[in-house]
C-alpha cells in the first residue's frame, strides 16, 4: 500500500487494522508509513501492540494504528505501508476488509 506525496508541507496520517498470530509466550504486530517499502524510515510514523502469554501455546496480536506527522517534502515522495513482526509469527496481515486501510495526505497549509 502506497501514497505518492507531492511538494509542500502535509499532515500525514494512517489508520490500518494488522494481526499476527503465532505459537509462543510473545506476539507483536507493528505498522510503520517509511519511504522504504521493507523496512522502517521514521520511528515517529512507527505503531506497535504486543501480547504476552505464559506458555508456548497459540497466541495473537491485533493492531488498529492510527497516527499522524506533519511532514515538509522538498520533492515528490513515495511512502508505504508496511507491517513488521519483531517476534516472528504464523500470520501478520492487514485487515483492510475489516476496518478500511487509509493513508491521508492533507495540505498543512488548510
Amino acid at each position: 500500500i502506497t501514497i505518492s506525496i507531492p511538494i509542500g508541507i502535509w499532515d500525514v496520517e494512517y489508520k490500518v487494522l494488522m494481526s499476527n498470530n503465532k505459537d509462543g509466550t510473545a506476539a507483536d504486530v507493528l505498522a510503520t508509513l517509511s519511504t522504504a517499502n521493507n523496512s522502517q524510515s521514521d520511528s515517529e510514523m512507527t505503531t506497535e501492540s504486543l501480547a504476552q502469554g505464559a506458555t508456548a501455546t497459540p497466541i495473537g496480536t491485533l493492531l488498529t494504528a492510527s497516527t499522524h506527522k506533519i511532514f515538509s517534502l522538498a520533492s515528490k515522495t513515495s511512502y508505504y505501508l508496511n507491517g513488521m513482526t519483531s517476534t516472528g509469527g504464523n500470520t501478520l496481515g492487514f485487515y483492510g476488509a475489516v476496518i478500511p486501510t487509509v493513508i491521508k495526505a492533507k495540505c498543512a497549509y488548510l
